[in-house]
């Protein structure tokens, strides 16, 4: 797996709203803000060739990099209207394919969850999708039954943590995104025929890609989420996984309204960075903290354990060289 690569991630810049898409833009500073998204799909541009979408994305993604100066002040005109170019290619992309001459995405606020999982969805290559497809075992609990039924291999793109818990600490939250449980509402048990109004469903870890998208519930209760900048998962051998929280989707309001923005991580040379607060064409320094905006997070594999069994190695052969 990839960890995270500085070279790869644009310096700051806005874009445009050009009605209603601050969700769209939340979301492309977001991706945009991981190293290995760019990469793949740098690395896939002529397989990807045909694809409207991709095509959009990856042009912008060219080209801001490019002008990488890791400076604020980096060219904002030049690629303000990059994500409105984007979601255009999306629009025109689904028409065609689903014949759908009434489709109004695009044309109000959607949700920045709904317009990921479209995104990912519309590129249509299993390299950009593996990126994202951290791959649980679920299962859910009859009370009927008194059992668990319905045992599943689920792949998704992004974790919803909807749990009532509320850890405080790094591990914690660590081991809640590991296990964790969200109501199954209205639940109609395929053994016994009887539906419960909140059955459970339960969540456990089989395996973490390079990037974790965890989505809190976040049109229903605006709450106080806490959430940790880094985060570590035993891998084999011994070795941890670490993940750094690279950007915050915000959302302020409620299901029929409201406005989303987003704080990144940005770097400022290949070891250091700070976080930016963009929020359409306003960009500005900012910081990870969470808020009772916090909506989704995305988190970037930032040490796969390598380079410090690397580190061991050395010194291990500088002592039996001394010797």
């Amino acid at each position: 797996m990839d960890v995270y690569d500085a070279k790869f991630v644009p310096a700051p810049h806005g874009m445009h709203n050009t009605g209603a898409i601050c969700y769209w833009n939340a979301l492309i500073q977001s991706l945009v803000s991981l190293p290995t998204f760019n990469r793949v799909l740098l690395a896939n541009e002529a397989a990807l060739a045909k694809n409207g979408v991709a095509t959009q994305l990856i042009t912008y993604i060219k080209g801001v990099l490019e002008s990488n100066s890791n400076d604020i002040t980096v060219n904002t005109t030049r690629f303000a209207k990059s994500s409105t170019m984007i979601l255009t290619a999306l629009i025109q992309q689904l028409r065609r394919g689903r014949r759908h001459t009434d489709l109004q995405f695009g044309q109000r606020q959607e949700s920045a969850s709904e317009g990921f999982v479209l995104l990912i969805d519309m590129l249509k290559m299993n390299e950009i999708e593996h990126v994202f497809n951290n791959r649980y075992r679920l299962s859910s609990w009859c009370p009927s039954c008194d059992k668990e039924i319905m045992i599943v291999n689920d792949h998704s793109f992004q974790i919803n943590l909807f749990s009532r818990e509320r850890p405080q600490n790094a591990d914690d939250f660590a081991k809640l995104v590991r296990t964790h449980t969200n109501i199954h509402e209205d639940y109609k048990c395929e053994e016994c025929g009887e539906t419960t109004k909140e059955g459970v469903r339960f969540h456990v870890l089989k395996m973490l890609r390079e990037v974790m998208v965890i989505e809190f519930n976040k049109y229903m209760v605006k709450d106080l989420r806490w959430f940790p900048e880094q985060m570590r998962f035993k891998s084999t051998n011994d070795k941890y996984l670490t993940y750094k929280l690279i950007s915050v989707i915000e959302h302020s309001g409620g299901l029929n309204g409201g406005h989303y923005w987003c704080r990144a991580y940005r770097p400022t040379s290949e070891t250091e960075g700070k976080f930016y607060n963009f929020n359409d064409m306003s960009v500005k320094e900012d910081g990870p903290q969470p808020t009772p905006n916090s909506y989704m997070l995305f988190y970037h594999l930032w040490d796969d354990g390598n380079a410090i069994a690397d580190n061991d190695a050395a010194a291990a052969a500088d002592a039996a060289t001394a010797n």
